[in-house]
């Protein structure tokens, strides 16, 4: 079996900021490699607002995080460590479960790739909260979201807002304030909220 076959609809991820072009080239050139090996079901964030590149930061990356959901597994083009946006992305796929390859299509096996201790941290906070003190609180992710798809439905007179997307709001309003400024709670909780998918996706209940 070739490597390519276990790489199934994948994101492409990779730094963008402070490079020429936005580093578009680098993204258009996996894409294209990915779709001479055969896979078609490609998710490439330079698509995202039809490539406009004056809109807020937190915009790229709540909308690349709503179509990171939907990959099946991620690659990670290189110089992305050190890449704010590429290492969040690395960060919530390992989360999530989704397999992640280097630009050479090779499973990567990396532990993490920031060293700095409040960094990590943030990471394992974010896991406590999830498993622990904000479901013991409020219940599971699934019915804690689902009621407040519902409320927002309602008060914007749509229908209920699937608790996912009620996930990926809540992570984007972290992302605004983060933005703003550096707190690390904002980015615990993006971390946390984006860590409740797979485990509304699993709930049976509601």
């Amino acid at each position: 079996m070739s490597k390519i076959s276990n790489i199934i609809k994948p994101y492409i991820a990779g730094p963008m900021s402070g490079h020429p072009e936005f580093n578009y080239p680098a993204f258009f050139k996996m894409e294209n490699m990915l779709r001479d090996s055969g896979i078609e079901d490609i998710l490439n964030p330079v698509y995202i607002a039809n490539g406009e590149l004056n809109l807020p930061y937190d915009f790229y990356i709540r909308h690349s995080l709503q179509l990171l959901i939907k990959a099946q597994s991620i690659v990670m083009l290189n110089g992305w460590k050190g890449s704010r946006g590429a290492e969040l992305e690395y960060h919530v796929a390992k989360t999530m479960g989704i397999p992640v390859f280097t630009q050479e299509l090779e499973p990567l096996i990396e532990e993490s790739p920031i060293t700095d201790q409040e960094n990590i941290d943030i990471f394992a906070e974010a896991q406590n909260l999830i498993n622990g003190a904000r479901q013991a609180s409020y219940g599971s992710p699934k019915q804690n979201f689902t009621a407040i798809g519902r409320i927002w439905g309602a008060l914007l007179n749509i229908p209920d807002i699937a608790p996912e997307i009620v996930a990926i709001m809540m992570a984007g309003l972290k992302l605004a304030r983060q933005s703003n400024v550096h707190k690390m709670d904002n980015l615990v909780d993006v971390i946390g909220y984006v860590g409740t998918i797979p485990l509304i996706r699993a709930d049976s209940s509601v």
